[in-house]
């Protein structure tokens, strides 16, 4: 989220909001982020994202920088209209995804702006109510799959769920959380994984916050070879047409787990190169979506790959 400079207007027209929208969309394309929930007030805006490939950090200052360059062509100034670097919370999805989603859409509701969070139309909860006619930015498979087996259902109960209004506990960790939303462990993890000791938490830079991996490739590659009873080096070759799950989830792991960036894992895998990776990646990520069987299988192999991470 972000705050306009001194708590001053940063959406001053529907035309900012719609220019926002379609720089977000802009992003989305050019850093392979993905926007699960949104909410733009006058003064600030909320953003639920998903990074598979990473990169939070340029991919938000590339959106509230030309989002600043073109909003003062418009308004005829200059300066700032951010107070400054966005604030981020690494959340632990399979716990608290939903409660944010309701926390995001209820943001105008706490507000004043209108009664019933379907009323304001420049937050996603309308646009998931639209059925597919909101903005190109918005991925709503990952959050409808957790309230209805169709589509019609899955709207309809989370329509019911977040009118239900925030619970006070949430609300009271949001409050209480500097960098990290979840379960004790799961910060626990993140703190000895992902958080530099040395300094504290609070506004440490992203690119001081990468992860060190403490599971080497080698490990997950041992782990997804058994699961799926091949050999390893049948992990780090591919043929022309020839689908290799194993490899995929391979890929997948060493991704998502070690926070490697693609350049190396393509000389691993000995892929053509870095963006033969990101889309293995990214389709392996649309299947998990619609495959149940293969999703419980990658947090099974996944837990057992974090139960070797080393203090």
């Amino acid at each position: 989220m972000n705050r306009g400079l001194a708590r001053r207007e940063i959406f001053r027209s529907d035309g900012d909001r719609t220019l926002f929208l379609n720089l977000l969309q802009a992003t989305v394309e050019t850093y392979g982020i993905e926007v699960h929930a949104y909410s733009l007030l006058p003064n600030h805006y909320h953003l639920l994202v998903h990074t598979p490939m990473a990169g939070i950090s340029r991919a938000m200052r590339h959106l509230n920088g030309v989002y600043t360059q073109k909003v003062n062509w418009r308004w005829n100034s200059d300066g700032p209209i951010f107070r400054g670097r966005f604030k981020a919370l690494v959340v632990e999805t399979d716990e608290y995804l939903s409660e944010l989603v309701r926390y995001i859409h209820l943001n105008p509701v706490r507000a004043g702006l209108c009664r019933y969070p379907k009323d304001h139309v420049w937050t996603s909860h309308a646009a998931y109510l639209s059925r597919g006619k909101g903005p190109a930015c918005l991925e709503v498979k990952e959050v409808l799959l957790r309230f209805g087996r169709t589509e019609r259902e899955a709207i309809q109960e989370m329509d019911r769920f977040v009118c239900e209004g925030v619970p006070e506990r949430f609300e009271e960790m949001l409050r209480k959380q500097r960098v990290v939303l979840g379960t004790k462990g799961f910060c626990e993890w993140i703190a000895e994984n992902c958080m530099d000791g040395k300094r504290q938490q609070r506004g440490v830079p992203l690119k001081d916050r990468r992860l060190r991996p403490k599971v080497s490739l080698k490990e997950i590659m041992a782990i997804v070879s058994h699961a799926y009873g091949v050999k390893e080096n049948s992990l780090r070759c591919s043929r022309s047409g020839v689908r290799n799950d194993a490899r995929s989830m391979a890929i997948y792991l060493g991704r998502s787990v070690t926070g490697l960036p693609q350049q190396d894992l393509a000389k691993w895998f000995y892929a053509q190169d870095a963006n033969t990776i990101g889309q293995c990646y990214y389709r392996f990520q649309q299947r998990l979506l619609r495959e149940k069987k293969l999703n419980v299988l990658a947090k099974t192999l996944r837990r057992s790959i974090l139960n070797k991470v080393k203090p």
